[in-house]
């Protein structure tokens, strides 16, 4: 697999409403995509979803159980505006299923960031959507 092939690790999305109002957008796309939320750190949680012992057992070949999970981080930026940023860490991925978990984990990452992408452009509260490094 080609570096360059691969999905940035960071993705922000701006919103033109509130934080709580983002945060509903946000958390309702990744729970259609079968994620679960849970707080990390201030102003950050963990979205997950599969089974981490069948990822450690069968790796990638996990299936549609193979465990994924990234960090979904919410700001206000300078303009006042509800910016969410998703970040994930495509080594975990290597780490838990080799060359095989990486792609699904990519595959998993850009899945996710262009559901949230697409229920804020349906909400109509779809700023902007970039890479950031």
């Amino acid at each position: 697999m080609e570096p360059e092939t691969l999905m940035p690790s960071n993705t922000e999305i701006t919103f033109s409403v509130d934080v709580a109002a983002a945060r509903a957008v946000v958390i309702g796309a990744l729970e259609a995509e079968g994620y679960t939320l849970s707080p990390s750190t201030p102003g950050w949680s963990k979205a997950t979803r599969g089974s981490m012992p069948l990822t450690l057992l069968l790796g990638g070949l996990a299936g549609k159980n193979f465990h994924v999970g990234f960090l979904v981080g919410e700001r206000v930026d300078e303009q006042g505006r509800a910016s969410f940023r998703i970040d994930r860490d495509l080594a975990t991925g290597a780490v838990k299923g080799g060359a095989i978990g990486a792609v699904r984990t990519d595959k998993a990452y850009v899945s996710a960031v262009e559901a949230v992408a697409a229920a804020a452009r349906r909400a109509g509260v779809l700023v902007e959507h970039r890479t950031i490094a």
